[in-house]
């Protein structure tokens, strides 16, 4: 007979822990302040095929940079995208994006208009911040477009 295990644990954690908002409002990330503020790496996971994980993902970040200085966004880009990406906050060119997002590693964000929409906010931000607390990209996946390069 095998062992089974049910969750349980993780759900009264979660209950516990967790925070619930109406899908058109933000998170406050109270919850997480302290984890925050001891950590130097915060990871998120997204639910691929509808748009709320990516303006989660902008309203996530926008908390870290206001509240925790955090000026480095990694991504599932290598290091040629991610200066197209970069490239992309201080100009604006959407050709650089689309550039950048052809042969993304993240199949779901290629040709995407809610992650081509969230780097768009991602943009618009940074445009408004002052040059001494700008952010940028920083790719930590292996070489994906050659052409690129």
């Amino acid at each position: 007979m095998g062992v089974w295990y049910t969750g349980a644990k993780y759900v009264k954690y979660l209950a516990e822990n967790g925070e619930t908002v109406a899908i058109d409002q933000n998170f406050s990330y109270k919850l997480m302040e302290s984890d925050i503020e001891n950590s130097k790496l915060i990871l998120a996971v997204e639910i691929y095929g509808i748009d709320q994980p990516q303006k989660f993902d902008v309203d996530f970040f926008k908390y870290l940079h206001e509240n925790h200085n955090v000026n480095h966004y990694l991504a599932e880009l290598d290091f040629v995208q991610a200066n197209f990406m970069n490239d992309f906050l201080e100009s604006g060119d959407e050709e650089l994006l689309s550039s950048a997002q052809k042969k993304w590693a993240v199949m779901q964000g290629r040709n995407n208009q809610d992650y081509f929409d969230k780097y768009l906010e991602l943009h618009a931000y940074h445009k408004q911040l002052p040059e001494n607390n700008k952010f940028e990209f920083i790719g930590i996946d292996k070489l994906q477009d050659s052409p690129l390069l």
